[in-house]
């Protein structure tokens, strides 16, 4: 502790000033919080999207605010703000089992004089506010967020708290600075300017080099491991399995816009029986090509389904209506499949809103007389349709072998198919049964 006199003024009015992260806390709570509310994979697939921004801000190419800001944004932008509060309430029990007693001791100690407590922090007050309040602080100073609609932009609406900032912000609340006495609490260099402005300046002990350096090398180390990880899926994780044909003869594939003009002729010349064709995003964008590989599917011969990608945030009878309209009463004799995954959704969405959305867009569809087929991933599957629509039709997406055992109605076993009349890639798909059972399939799906 370092100290501008050795005895207090007399004043009439006193006030201790607190950093949070790593003064109150012991750890930093951007990230603590992302997996309180996002849940950990989600938190750190935002950290990995981040990377070159921190990177250039290590390399002082760009400002850590803009850093913070970029990682913020991958986080948090789009989420519900409603939500974004109730999860702040709830992450005040988080940052009590987090607590660094050297500075909440002094916190203490401060309110216990009576004296007037401001918590003055780069981290986002919606976090910050509810600890403050259980625990009696007077004001709190911090980062906002951007809101526009009802939900975070993943941009700040104010500069963030930290350096210089930090005084501009007190002075804000401070009518005469000679009449007040200013004690203040922080760790790291982004408190300098804070330490300066203070009467009594308390910088607490920091990590030693020795553990920064460790810090550094094991990002380093994290780092290449996920680039290593990401090839590795790439290259191997995400390879086609074998298809045995005697198992599942029939194949079929699934396309968008983004698969460009197509000779389906030539696709079905060259075994592909059935296609499923994107019709429809969220509740109002339709695929521009639909019409036109509807009409090139049934030329060729093709059984046809459609698919729509349900989007987490918004309403499912609307989804639902958006779809039927794109569809027109157009035949369809694999009916329509709704695509639910997280990968193209934004992240924080309540898993009881999402559900709810997607039982009324299933509902919507049941009543106009449609038979719903449900495609994810495994890991979609098990949190989104099982068990809550058990005994619809599944259409997978998986590059193991084993999938095939499973009572999966359809199999998307590759997305770099080649096929004849396409160029490109292209997604490939089998029926999860024989000839027999896929001439039942059709009878019971067609629409």
């Amino acid at each position: 502790m370092t100290s501008k006199g050795n005895e207090r003024e007399d004043v009439k009015r006193r006030i201790s000033v607190f950093d949070f992260d790593g003064t109150l806390t012991r750890r930093d709570t951007l990230l603590l919080f992302a997996r309180h509310a996002l849940g950990r994979h989600a938190a750190h697939l935002a950290i990995l999207r981040t990377l070159p921004h921190i990177l250039a801000w290590k390399l002082g190419l760009i400002t850590n605010s803009k850093a913070k800001e970029k990682l913020f944004g991958h986080m948090f932008g789009g989420m519900p703000y409603a939500d974004f509060k109730a999860y702040g309430e709830s992450f005040a029990d988080i940052v009590d089992r987090n607590m660094r007693k050297q500075g909440c001791g002094a916190l203490e100690m401060a309110i216990m004089r009576g004296e007037e407590t401001v918590i003055d922090s780069a981290s986002v007050e919606e976090w910050i506010l509810p600890w403050a309040r259980r625990h009696g602080v007077s004001r709190v100073l911090a980062t906002r967020p951007e809101v526009a609609d009802g939900r975070l932009t993943g941009r700040f609406a104010t500069p963030n708290c930290v350096g210089a900032e930090k005084v501009n912000r007190l002075r804000r609340i401070i009518a005469d600075r000679d009449s007040i006495y200013i004690s203040a609490y922080g760790d790291s260099g982004g408190d300098a300017q804070l330490l300066e402005y203070a009467d009594e300046p308390h910088l607490l002990k920091r990590r030693p080099r020795k553990d920064i350096r460790v810090a550094i090398w094991f990002l380093a180390v994290t780092l290449l491991l996920a680039i290593a990880a990401m090839t590795a899926w790439n290259k191997y994780i995400t390879s086609p399995p074998y298809v045995d044909p005697a198992r599942f003869p029939v194949r079929g594939i699934d396309v968008s816009a983004h698969n460009g003009m197509m000779n389906l002729d030539a696709a079905a010349a060259a075994g592909i029986e059935f296609i499923f064709l994107k019709a429809t995003e969220g509740t109002d964008f339709r695929d521009p090509n639909f019409a036109l590989n509807y009409l090139k599917a049934g030329h060729a011969g093709m059984k046809r389904g459609a698919y729509h990608f349900f989007r987490f945030d918004s309403d499912g009878t609307s989804q639902a209506q958006n779809l039927l309209k794109a569809l027109r009463g157009r035949p369809l004799e694999l009916g329509i499949a709704i695509d639910v995954e997280d990968h193209g959704n934004p992240s924080g969405i309540p898993f009881d809103s999402i559900t709810t959305r997607l039982q009324d867009m299933t509902d919507y569809l049941n009543l106009k007389g449609y038979r719903v087929t449900f495609y994810s991933n495994e890991a979609g599957y098990s949190k989104y349709i099982y068990p809550a629509f058990r005994g619809f039709p599944i259409w997978i997406c998986s590059f193991s072998e084993d999938t095939a055992s499973e009572p999966f109605t359809y199999w998307q076993y590759n997305h770099r198919g080649q096929v004849p009349g396409i160029i490109g890639d292209v997604d490939l798909n089998v029926f999860g049964g024989d000839r027999e059972a896929w001439q039942n399939h059709l009878r019971e799906t067609a629409k």
